[in-house]
């Protein structure tokens, strides 16, 4: 095996080219010199105010330097009013259907999160947290806080 080398493995039928054929050998993959530092972010749709008859969706996909495959971990740190935890386990449970979902393709959490209209309260503002965690590095993250208000319909 070299560096930078592509093998053709066999042509099909039609004549295509297949290059996804097994290699015998072994290389060494090491993380990069420089391991790039995590930087969370997130978008939310709709942005501040979702109504309580709708759909919450954070969306963490803009977070850059954790390693294409460096773990997404979601959780609320607060709400206002403080609300109770009775109160909080629809919306803990889906945060755990994000995490059970991901792992069904062998990842963290979910960068993109939905929040059904069931989960949350109306009058209530909470403040939702990413933890993007480094691939090379798990000692190494960040972290990104986004308030938003549900409106009573």
């Amino acid at each position: 095996l070299h560096v930078g080398a592509v093998y053709a493995a066999n042509r099909s039928r039609s004549g295509v080219t297949v290059f996804s054929a097994p290699a015998s050998g072994s290389v060494i993959v090491e993380p990069p010199e420089d391991v790039p530092q995590p930087r969370a972010r997130i978008t939310a749709l709709p942005p501040r105010v979702v109504d309580d008859c709708s759909e919450l969706i954070l969306d963490g996909s803009g977070s850059s330097g954790h390693g294409l495959r460096g773990a997404f971990v979601w959780s609320v740190t607060r709400t206002e009013p403080t609300l109770p935890a009775e109160s909080l386990a629809s919306l803990h449970q889906a945060l755990a259907l994000a995490a059970t979902a991901a792992s069904a393709f062998g990842g963290g959490w979910a960068q993109v999160l939905k929040i059904p209209s069931e989960a949350l309260l109306a009058g209530t503002t909470y403040t939702f947290e990413l933890t993007v965690t480094s691939f090379f590095d798990p000692s190494v993250s960040a972290a990104a806080e986004r308030s938003v208000v549900v409106a009573g319909s």
